[in-house]
Protein backbone atom coordinates (compact mmCIF):
# COMPACT_ATOMS: atom_id res chain seq x y z
CA UNK A 1 0.00 0.00 0.00
CA UNK A 2 1.35 3.42 -1.09
CA UNK A 3 2.10 5.89 1.70
CA UNK A 4 3.12 8.87 -0.18
CA UNK A 5 2.52 11.95 2.34
CA UNK A 6 2.57 15.18 0.07
CA UNK A 7 -0.45 14.27 -2.63
CA UNK A 8 -2.71 13.58 0.58
CA UNK A 9 -1.31 15.98 2.08
CA UNK A 10 -2.06 18.49 -1.34
CA UNK A 11 -5.65 16.56 -1.38
CA UNK A 12 -6.16 17.90 2.49
CA UNK A 13 -5.56 21.52 1.65
CA UNK A 14 -7.24 21.63 -1.57
CA UNK A 15 -9.91 20.09 0.00
CA UNK A 16 -9.85 23.19 2.60
CA UNK A 17 -9.60 25.84 -0.35
CA UNK A 18 -12.48 24.43 -2.06
CA UNK A 19 -14.81 23.69 0.80
CA UNK A 20 -16.81 26.24 1.33
CA UNK A 21 -17.68 26.72 -2.16
CA UNK A 22 -18.37 22.75 -1.80
CA UNK A 23 -21.02 23.73 0.74
CA UNK A 24 -22.62 25.62 -1.07
CA UNK A 25 -27.09 23.93 -7.45
CA UNK A 26 -31.39 24.20 -10.38
CA UNK A 27 -35.03 23.72 -11.47
CA UNK A 28 -38.37 24.51 -10.27
CA UNK A 29 -36.88 23.96 -6.25
CA UNK A 30 -38.78 25.02 -3.17
CA UNK A 31 -37.74 28.00 -1.34
CA UNK A 32 -36.87 27.84 2.41
CA UNK A 33 -38.43 31.22 3.24
CA UNK A 34 -37.92 30.75 7.13
CA UNK A 35 -34.06 28.79 7.05
CA UNK A 36 -31.53 32.26 7.18
CA UNK A 37 -28.49 32.47 4.68
CA UNK A 38 -24.90 33.33 6.12
CA UNK A 39 -22.74 35.69 3.87
CA UNK A 40 -18.56 36.03 3.83
CA UNK A 41 -16.97 37.97 2.38
CA UNK A 42 -13.57 35.31 2.09
CA UNK A 43 -10.02 35.24 1.51
CA UNK A 44 -8.44 31.82 0.99
CA UNK A 45 -4.56 32.37 0.28
CA UNK A 46 -1.87 29.34 0.58
CA UNK A 47 1.73 29.56 1.89
CA UNK A 48 4.58 27.26 1.66
CA UNK A 49 8.14 27.89 4.21
CA UNK A 50 10.92 26.63 1.97
CA UNK A 51 13.03 26.82 5.35
CA UNK A 52 11.05 24.10 6.82
CA UNK A 53 12.04 21.50 4.29
CA UNK A 54 14.89 19.17 4.25
CA UNK A 55 17.11 20.58 1.41
CA UNK A 56 16.58 17.04 -0.59
CA UNK A 57 16.06 18.35 -3.87
CA UNK A 58 12.60 16.99 -4.02
CA UNK A 59 11.25 19.97 -5.12
CA UNK A 60 11.66 23.77 -5.96
CA UNK A 61 10.31 24.86 -2.04
CA UNK A 62 12.07 28.66 -2.93
CA UNK A 63 9.92 28.94 -6.02
CA UNK A 64 6.92 27.95 -4.62
CA UNK A 65 7.50 30.33 -1.39
CA UNK A 66 7.53 32.74 -4.33
CA UNK A 67 5.00 31.49 -6.71
CA UNK A 68 2.27 30.69 -3.84
CA UNK A 69 2.84 34.39 -2.21
CA UNK A 70 1.33 35.92 -5.17
CA UNK A 71 -1.73 33.83 -5.15
CA UNK A 72 -5.23 34.29 -3.33
CA UNK A 73 -8.65 33.14 -3.74
CA UNK A 74 -11.11 35.96 -2.85
CA UNK A 75 -15.29 36.24 -3.34
CA UNK A 76 -18.55 36.71 -1.49
CA UNK A 77 -20.01 33.57 -0.39
CA UNK A 78 -24.04 33.64 0.26
CA UNK A 79 -24.98 29.75 1.98
CA UNK A 80 -28.21 28.90 3.16
CA UNK A 81 -28.48 25.21 5.29
CA UNK A 82 -24.78 24.34 4.61
CA UNK A 83 -23.43 20.78 4.91
CA UNK A 84 -27.19 19.48 4.59
CA UNK A 85 -28.86 17.62 1.38
CA UNK A 86 -31.17 21.33 1.28
CA UNK A 87 -28.22 23.61 0.81
CA UNK A 88 -28.53 26.52 -1.68
CA UNK A 89 -25.54 28.93 -2.01
CA UNK A 90 -24.10 30.71 -4.23
CA UNK A 91 -19.97 32.44 -4.52
CA UNK A 92 -18.50 35.24 -6.92
CA UNK A 93 -15.08 35.92 -6.89
CA UNK A 94 -11.86 34.41 -8.22
CA UNK A 95 -8.21 33.53 -8.55
CA UNK A 96 -6.22 37.07 -7.40
CA UNK A 97 -2.44 37.08 -9.06
CA UNK A 98 -1.16 40.02 -6.75
CA UNK A 99 -3.92 41.26 -5.20
CA UNK A 100 -5.63 41.69 -8.63
CA UNK A 101 -8.38 39.43 -10.17
CA UNK A 102 -7.15 36.93 -12.83
CA UNK A 103 -9.62 34.14 -13.30
CA UNK A 104 -13.17 34.95 -12.42
CA UNK A 105 -15.70 32.28 -11.45
CA UNK A 106 -19.02 32.03 -9.72
CA UNK A 107 -20.27 28.54 -8.43
CA UNK A 108 -24.14 27.98 -7.86
CA UNK A 109 -25.79 25.64 -5.54
CA UNK A 110 -29.60 23.94 -5.86
CA UNK A 111 -28.92 21.32 -3.15
CA UNK A 112 -27.46 18.39 -5.28
CA UNK A 113 -26.37 20.35 -8.50
CA UNK A 114 -23.56 22.78 -9.02
CA UNK A 115 -23.14 25.32 -11.66
CA UNK A 116 -19.32 26.55 -12.38
CA UNK A 117 -19.32 29.51 -14.74
CA UNK A 118 -16.23 31.00 -15.96
CA UNK A 119 -14.25 33.50 -18.44
CA UNK A 120 -12.08 31.06 -19.05
CA UNK A 121 -15.07 28.64 -19.75
CA UNK A 122 -15.89 31.21 -22.17
CA UNK A 123 -18.49 32.82 -20.21
CA UNK A 124 -20.60 29.37 -20.05
CA UNK A 125 -21.25 27.07 -17.02
CA UNK A 126 -20.34 23.51 -16.56
CA UNK A 127 -23.13 21.33 -14.92
CA UNK A 128 -22.46 18.89 -12.41
CA UNK A 129 -24.78 16.55 -10.83
CA UNK A 130 -23.33 15.73 -7.01
CA UNK A 131 -24.99 11.95 -7.14
CA UNK A 132 -21.99 11.17 -9.62
CA UNK A 133 -19.40 12.95 -8.15
CA UNK A 134 -18.45 10.23 -5.77
CA UNK A 135 -17.95 7.75 -8.46
CA UNK A 136 -16.10 9.95 -10.99
CA UNK A 137 -13.66 11.31 -8.79
CA UNK A 138 -12.45 7.36 -7.84
CA UNK A 139 -11.44 7.34 -11.54
CA UNK A 140 -8.39 9.19 -10.68
CA UNK A 141 -7.63 6.60 -8.03
CA UNK A 142 -8.01 3.59 -10.07
CA UNK A 143 -5.65 4.61 -13.35
CA UNK A 144 -3.49 7.15 -11.98
CA UNK A 145 -3.30 6.37 -7.98
CA UNK A 146 -3.99 10.31 -7.19
CA UNK A 147 -5.99 10.61 -3.76
CA UNK A 148 -8.92 12.21 -5.36
CA UNK A 149 -11.20 10.16 -3.56
CA UNK A 150 -9.96 12.10 -0.10
CA UNK A 151 -10.55 15.37 -2.07
CA UNK A 152 -14.23 14.04 -3.22
CA UNK A 153 -15.10 13.56 0.55
CA UNK A 154 -13.97 17.27 1.55
CA UNK A 155 -15.90 18.70 -1.19
CA UNK A 156 -18.72 17.21 -0.84
CA UNK A 157 -19.54 17.08 2.96
CA UNK A 158 -23.37 16.71 2.47
CA UNK A 159 -22.49 12.37 1.29
CA UNK A 160 -21.52 12.07 5.35
CA UNK A 161 -24.77 13.77 6.03
CA UNK A 162 -26.55 11.80 4.00
CA UNK A 163 -24.82 8.25 5.18
CA UNK A 164 -25.29 9.65 9.31
CA UNK A 165 -29.01 10.10 7.98
CA UNK A 166 -29.25 6.20 6.88
CA UNK A 167 -27.48 4.67 9.72
CA UNK A 168 -26.85 7.01 13.06
CA UNK A 169 -30.30 9.18 12.84
CA UNK A 170 -33.01 5.42 13.15
CA UNK A 171 -30.58 4.18 15.27
CA UNK A 172 -30.34 7.16 17.81
CA UNK A 173 -34.33 7.26 17.37
CA UNK A 174 -34.44 3.44 18.32
CA UNK A 175 -32.53 3.89 21.20
CA UNK A 176 -33.65 7.40 23.07
CA UNK A 177 -35.01 7.88 25.96
CA UNK A 178 -33.05 7.82 29.45
CA UNK A 179 -32.82 5.07 32.29
CA UNK A 180 -33.23 1.58 32.00
CA UNK A 181 -35.08 0.35 28.90
CA UNK A 182 -34.88 -1.94 26.44
CA UNK A 183 -35.02 -2.26 22.34
CA UNK A 184 -37.06 -5.29 21.22
CA UNK A 185 -35.12 -8.12 18.79
CA UNK A 186 -38.01 -7.32 16.05
CA UNK A 187 -37.13 -3.16 15.74
CA UNK A 188 -33.48 -4.47 16.00
CA UNK A 189 -34.55 -6.68 12.82
CA UNK A 190 -36.27 -4.34 11.39
CA UNK A 191 -33.45 -1.70 11.24
CA UNK A 192 -30.93 -4.09 10.00
CA UNK A 193 -33.50 -5.29 7.00
CA UNK A 194 -34.23 -1.51 5.91
CA UNK A 195 -30.12 -1.51 5.98
CA UNK A 196 -30.14 -4.32 3.56
CA UNK A 197 -32.49 -2.62 1.44
CA UNK A 198 -30.39 0.00 0.47
CA UNK A 199 -28.00 -2.69 -0.17
CA UNK A 200 -30.19 -4.59 -2.60
CA UNK A 201 -33.28 -3.06 -3.77
CA UNK A 202 -32.52 0.85 -4.63
CA UNK A 203 -29.88 1.39 -7.65
CA UNK A 204 -29.53 4.79 -6.63
CA UNK A 205 -28.83 3.36 -2.93
CA UNK A 206 -26.46 1.33 -3.97
CA UNK A 207 -24.62 3.71 -5.82
CA UNK A 208 -24.22 6.19 -3.25
CA UNK A 209 -23.25 3.76 -0.41
CA UNK A 210 -20.87 1.93 -2.70
CA UNK A 211 -18.68 4.67 -3.50
CA UNK A 212 -19.05 6.64 -0.67
CA UNK A 213 -17.30 3.21 1.26
CA UNK A 214 -15.02 3.41 -1.52
CA UNK A 215 -13.82 6.64 -0.85
CA UNK A 216 -13.44 6.26 2.61
CA UNK A 217 -12.05 3.02 2.46
CA UNK A 218 -10.26 2.41 -0.51
CA UNK A 219 -7.07 3.12 1.37
CA UNK A 220 -7.25 0.46 3.53
CA UNK A 221 -8.50 -1.73 1.33
CA UNK A 222 -11.18 -3.11 3.38
CA UNK A 223 -13.93 -1.14 1.50
CA UNK A 224 -15.92 -4.07 -0.24
CA UNK A 225 -15.67 -5.98 2.75
CA UNK A 226 -17.29 -2.93 4.57
CA UNK A 227 -19.80 -2.57 2.11
CA UNK A 228 -20.59 -6.07 0.96
CA UNK A 229 -21.55 -6.82 5.44
CA UNK A 230 -24.40 -4.16 5.25
CA UNK A 231 -25.92 -6.52 2.90
CA UNK A 232 -25.74 -9.15 5.67
CA UNK A 233 -27.40 -7.05 8.92
CA UNK A 234 -29.87 -9.00 9.81
CA UNK A 235 -27.43 -12.09 10.03
CA UNK A 236 -24.84 -10.15 11.52
CA UNK A 237 -27.96 -9.38 14.30
CA UNK A 238 -28.62 -13.16 14.90
CA UNK A 239 -24.99 -13.81 15.41
CA UNK A 240 -25.09 -11.53 17.94
CA UNK A 241 -28.00 -12.02 19.60
CA UNK A 242 -28.61 -15.71 18.95
CA UNK A 243 -32.10 -15.76 21.28
CA UNK A 244 -33.40 -13.18 20.06
CA UNK A 245 -33.11 -10.88 23.34
CA UNK A 246 -33.19 -7.78 21.97
CA UNK A 247 -30.74 -4.50 23.13
CA UNK A 248 -31.34 -3.59 26.62
CA UNK A 249 -29.73 -0.37 27.85
CA UNK A 250 -28.70 0.37 31.65
CA UNK A 251 -27.08 3.17 33.66
CA UNK A 252 -25.28 2.39 36.23
CA UNK A 253 -21.99 4.03 38.00
CA UNK A 254 -22.35 7.07 35.32
CA UNK A 255 -22.25 4.90 32.49
CA UNK A 256 -24.52 4.24 30.17
CA UNK A 257 -24.42 0.19 28.56
CA UNK A 258 -25.49 -0.45 25.33
CA UNK A 259 -26.43 -4.70 25.41
CA UNK A 260 -27.29 -6.74 22.58
CA UNK A 261 -27.85 -10.57 23.41
CA UNK A 262 -24.79 -10.62 25.68
CA UNK A 263 -22.10 -8.41 24.25
CA UNK A 264 -21.94 -5.21 24.99
CA UNK A 265 -21.66 -3.47 22.22
CA UNK A 266 -21.55 0.18 23.56
CA UNK A 267 -20.88 2.26 26.79
CA UNK A 268 -20.45 5.62 27.30
CA UNK A 269 -20.39 8.45 30.40
CA UNK A 270 -23.28 10.14 31.63
CA UNK A 271 -21.16 13.55 32.28
CA UNK A 272 -20.66 16.03 30.20
CA UNK A 273 -17.37 14.64 28.11
CA UNK A 274 -19.53 11.73 27.35
CA UNK A 275 -16.39 9.17 26.61
CA UNK A 276 -17.70 5.99 24.73
CA UNK A 277 -16.24 3.11 23.66
CA UNK A 278 -17.57 0.96 20.63
CA UNK A 279 -16.43 -3.14 20.49
CA UNK A 280 -18.24 -4.98 17.44
CA UNK A 281 -17.11 -8.70 17.39
CA UNK A 282 -17.64 -10.55 14.62
CA UNK A 283 -18.00 -14.54 13.77
CA UNK A 284 -14.18 -14.93 12.62
CA UNK A 285 -13.10 -13.75 16.10
CA UNK A 286 -12.10 -10.32 15.27
CA UNK A 287 -13.01 -7.07 17.30
CA UNK A 288 -13.80 -3.44 15.68
CA UNK A 289 -13.13 -0.90 18.73
CA UNK A 290 -13.94 2.61 18.42
CA UNK A 291 -13.03 4.73 21.92
CA UNK A 292 -13.09 8.51 22.86
CA UNK A 293 -11.29 10.38 24.85
CA UNK A 294 -12.47 13.68 26.00
CA UNK A 295 -11.81 16.42 28.23
CA UNK A 296 -14.22 20.05 27.91
CA UNK A 297 -11.41 23.11 28.68
CA UNK A 298 -12.49 26.73 28.69
CA UNK A 299 -11.28 29.19 26.24
CA UNK A 300 -8.10 27.06 25.80
CA UNK A 301 -10.44 24.70 23.69
CA UNK A 302 -11.38 21.11 24.51
CA UNK A 303 -9.51 18.15 24.31
CA UNK A 304 -10.44 14.37 21.93
CA UNK A 305 -8.53 11.65 21.00
CA UNK A 306 -10.33 9.18 18.94
CA UNK A 307 -8.89 5.87 18.44
CA UNK A 308 -10.37 2.82 15.93
CA UNK A 309 -8.44 -0.56 16.20
CA UNK A 310 -9.30 -3.69 14.41
CA UNK A 311 -7.41 -7.14 15.96
CA UNK A 312 -7.56 -10.40 14.46
CA UNK A 313 -7.16 -13.75 15.93
CA UNK A 314 -3.36 -14.74 15.45
CA UNK A 315 -1.98 -18.04 16.96
CA UNK A 316 1.61 -17.21 17.08
CA UNK A 317 0.73 -14.07 19.18
CA UNK A 318 1.41 -13.84 22.66
CA UNK A 319 -2.21 -12.42 23.47
CA UNK A 320 -3.70 -14.69 20.93
CA UNK A 321 -4.77 -11.33 18.68
CA UNK A 322 -3.00 -9.29 16.30
CA UNK A 323 -3.54 -5.83 15.62
CA UNK A 324 -4.31 -5.05 12.22
CA UNK A 325 -4.92 -2.00 11.78
CA UNK A 326 -4.89 1.17 14.42
CA UNK A 327 -5.83 4.92 13.52
CA UNK A 328 -5.25 7.28 15.97
CA UNK A 329 -6.32 11.09 15.83
CA UNK A 330 -5.14 13.55 18.97
CA UNK A 331 -6.46 16.92 18.99
CA UNK A 332 -5.91 19.22 21.79
CA UNK A 333 -8.09 22.81 22.23
CA UNK A 334 -9.67 22.28 19.35
CA UNK A 335 -13.23 24.19 19.24
CA UNK A 336 -15.78 21.25 19.83
CA UNK A 337 -18.17 22.72 22.38
CA UNK A 338 -18.47 26.63 21.83
CA UNK A 339 -16.57 29.43 19.82
CA UNK A 340 -12.98 29.67 21.22
CA UNK A 341 -10.04 32.20 20.56
CA UNK A 342 -7.52 28.94 20.32
CA UNK A 343 -4.29 27.49 19.09
CA UNK A 344 -5.22 23.84 18.44
CA UNK A 345 -2.51 20.98 17.93
CA UNK A 346 -4.17 17.91 15.51
CA UNK A 347 -1.73 14.75 15.34
CA UNK A 348 -3.17 11.56 13.46
CA UNK A 349 -1.31 8.20 13.35
CA UNK A 350 -1.70 5.13 11.59
CA UNK A 351 -0.18 1.63 12.40
CA UNK A 352 -0.66 -2.40 12.37
CA UNK A 353 -0.07 -5.50 9.92
CA UNK A 354 -2.94 -3.97 7.38
CA UNK A 355 -0.09 -1.09 6.34
CA UNK A 356 3.02 -2.13 4.47
CA UNK A 357 4.59 0.54 7.14
CA UNK A 358 2.75 2.97 9.96
CA UNK A 359 2.37 6.13 8.98
CA UNK A 360 4.28 8.50 11.28
CA UNK A 361 2.56 10.89 13.30
CA UNK A 362 1.37 13.71 10.47
CA UNK A 363 0.85 16.92 12.63
CA UNK A 364 -1.13 20.12 12.13
CA UNK A 365 -1.74 23.59 14.55
CA UNK A 366 -4.80 25.08 13.84
CA UNK A 367 -5.37 29.20 14.88
CA UNK A 368 -8.76 30.28 15.26
CA UNK A 369 -10.07 33.69 15.90
CA UNK A 370 -13.18 35.43 16.00
CA UNK A 371 -13.66 39.77 16.31
CA UNK A 372 -17.78 38.68 18.61
CA UNK A 373 -19.34 35.85 19.78
CA UNK A 374 -22.33 36.58 17.61
CA UNK A 375 -22.98 37.78 14.11
CA UNK A 376 -21.63 39.65 12.08
CA UNK A 377 -18.04 38.97 13.23
CA UNK A 378 -14.47 38.52 11.04
CA UNK A 379 -13.09 34.81 11.62
CA UNK A 380 -9.27 34.11 11.01
CA UNK A 381 -8.78 30.35 10.75
CA UNK A 382 -4.77 29.53 10.01
CA UNK A 383 -4.02 25.25 9.36
CA UNK A 384 -0.10 24.78 9.88
CA UNK A 385 1.06 21.70 8.36
CA UNK A 386 4.63 20.74 10.44
CA UNK A 387 7.10 19.07 8.70
CA UNK A 388 8.18 15.64 10.84
CA UNK A 389 11.47 16.39 10.06
CA UNK A 390 12.04 20.33 10.83
CA UNK A 391 9.52 20.60 13.04
CA UNK A 392 8.83 23.44 11.42
CA UNK A 393 5.65 24.96 10.03
CA UNK A 394 5.92 24.16 6.31
CA UNK A 395 2.51 24.52 4.80
CA UNK A 396 -0.27 26.79 5.61
CA UNK A 397 -3.42 27.17 4.25
CA UNK A 398 -5.27 30.25 5.66
CA UNK A 399 -9.34 31.72 5.63
CA UNK A 400 -10.56 35.17 6.34
CA UNK A 401 -13.88 36.19 6.06
CA UNK A 402 -16.51 38.56 7.44
CA UNK A 403 -19.75 36.92 8.25
CA UNK A 404 -22.96 38.05 8.54
CA UNK A 405 -26.80 36.61 8.25
CA UNK A 406 -29.71 37.93 6.05
CA UNK A 407 -33.01 36.19 5.38
CA UNK A 408 -33.47 33.86 1.96
CA UNK A 409 -34.37 37.08 -0.44
CA UNK A 410 -30.57 37.23 -1.31
CA UNK A 411 -30.62 34.18 -2.71
CA UNK A 412 -31.20 34.62 -6.81
CA UNK A 413 -32.51 32.33 -9.33
CA UNK A 414 -30.12 31.72 -12.57
CA UNK A 415 -30.80 30.06 -15.57
CA UNK A 416 -27.96 27.45 -16.89
CA UNK A 417 -27.37 24.36 -19.12
CA UNK A 418 -27.53 21.32 -17.61
CA UNK A 419 -25.24 18.72 -19.65
CA UNK A 420 -23.72 16.49 -16.92
CA UNK A 421 -20.49 16.59 -16.56
CA UNK A 422 -19.78 13.63 -14.87
CA UNK A 423 -21.17 11.52 -17.91
CA UNK A 424 -17.60 12.62 -19.55
CA UNK A 425 -16.42 10.06 -22.31
CA UNK A 426 -14.60 10.47 -25.12
CA UNK A 427 -16.12 12.23 -27.58
CA UNK A 428 -17.56 14.82 -24.83
CA UNK A 429 -13.92 15.33 -22.93
CA UNK A 430 -12.79 15.73 -27.21
CA UNK A 431 -15.32 18.74 -27.53
CA UNK A 432 -14.80 20.52 -24.46
CA UNK A 433 -10.64 20.51 -25.13
CA UNK A 434 -11.35 21.76 -28.34
CA UNK A 435 -14.40 24.56 -26.92
CA UNK A 436 -12.56 25.50 -23.65
CA UNK A 437 -8.67 25.00 -23.86
CA UNK A 438 -8.16 27.84 -25.92
CA UNK A 439 -10.07 30.15 -23.39
CA UNK A 440 -8.55 28.47 -20.75
CA UNK A 441 -4.58 28.75 -21.75
CA UNK A 442 -5.92 32.69 -22.43
CA UNK A 443 -7.03 32.95 -18.94
CA UNK A 444 -4.11 31.30 -17.06
CA UNK A 445 -1.17 33.13 -19.22
CA UNK A 446 -0.96 36.02 -16.72
CA UNK A 447 -0.90 33.17 -13.96
CA UNK A 448 2.22 31.20 -15.68
CA UNK A 449 3.94 33.75 -16.58
CA UNK A 450 4.50 34.04 -12.90
CA UNK A 451 5.33 30.88 -11.89
CA UNK A 452 9.10 30.03 -11.48
CA UNK A 453 10.89 28.12 -13.82
CA UNK A 454 11.32 25.48 -11.12
CA UNK A 455 7.67 25.06 -10.21
CA UNK A 456 6.62 24.22 -13.76
CA UNK A 457 9.28 21.66 -13.66
CA UNK A 458 7.89 20.32 -10.83
CA UNK A 459 4.42 20.54 -11.65
CA UNK A 460 5.34 18.79 -15.89
CA UNK A 461 7.00 16.15 -13.43
CA UNK A 462 3.81 15.19 -11.40
CA UNK A 463 1.91 15.38 -14.46
CA UNK A 464 4.09 12.85 -16.30
CA UNK A 465 4.77 10.26 -13.65
CA UNK A 466 0.69 10.08 -12.65
CA UNK A 467 0.46 9.96 -16.46
CA UNK A 468 -2.02 13.13 -16.44
CA UNK A 469 -0.87 14.46 -19.43
CA UNK A 470 -0.94 11.45 -21.19
CA UNK A 471 -4.60 11.40 -20.27
CA UNK A 472 -5.32 15.03 -21.72
CA UNK A 473 -3.93 13.91 -24.80
CA UNK A 474 -0.98 16.02 -24.57
CA UNK A 475 2.88 13.67 -25.09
Amino acid sequence: MKRNLFPRLAALLLCLCLLPVSALAYGDMPIFRDQPVYTSDMEVRFALNADAFPDDGAADYKGWQEFLSKLSFKGHLDAQQPFTRDVRGYFNGGLYLKEELTIPFEVDVYFNYRYLKSRALRDENLYFQMDNFLEFMMKPRYFMDLPTELIALGMYPEATVDMIGRFYTPLEQLTAGSGSRSVSYDDLYDLCLSWEDMYYNDPDDINKLYYYLTCLLYDLGVNYDVYDAIGMMTDYLDFLDPEQKGMTITEADGVEAYVIGDTTVFSRQMEQDGNFMLVLPNEEGAILSVRSEKQAGGWEGDDLELTLSIDIPNEDSETGMENWLCLNLDMEDVPLHSIYHTTSTIIYSASGTALEQPVAPVRFEMFIYHSALELPRTTWVDLHYIHPETNQRAFTASFTGWMQEFDYTILAERTYTTEDFFHLNDEVLSRYKERYIPSMALSFLPVLAEMPAGVINDIIRFAEANDILVSLGVE
